[in-house]
């Protein structure tokens, strides 16, 4: 169980870097082009599912067994400290539930669908 989460932690840093790169990336690219809010949360929301996806693959690429667990749990975790980085930076709770639920729902999908898409290797 220990080597598991160590591998979530592992990833889940993986995914920070990378979720940290892309939207930096799209951070220029709104500096350059004066994209819509509309285009900034959609590539914002995009970045999250890619990360968690890519996080899910790669847990149940390491996880032999309970792969689809190991994603939604990557999801979940991914979500959490996103809630929780967001709840310290904004010193409380300023979301928008809809907004919170549909994150939450989008990083626990993309972590099963990245998990589910492995192949079963015997």
């Amino acid at each position: 169980m220990g080597k598991h989460i160590l591998n979530v932690i592992k990833t889940l840093a993986v995914m920070y870097i990378f979720t940290g790169i892309i939207l930096l990336v799209m951070a220029l690219v709104l500096y350059r082009f004066n994209l819509s809010d509309w285009q900034v949360t959609a590539g914002i929301i995009a970045t999250y599912a890619l990360s968690s996806f890519a996080g899910g693959y790669v847990l149940a690429k390491k996880g032999k067994t309970r792969r689809l667990l190991w994603g939604m749990l990557f999801g979940l975790v991914y979500f959490a400290v996103l809630a929780a980085a967001s709840i310290a930076m904004n010193k409380g709770i300023v979301m928008d539930q809809a907004a919170a639920i549909r994150a939450f729902l989008i990083c626990i999908g993309a972590g099963a669908a990245g998990a589910f898409i492995v192949p079963v290797q015997q």
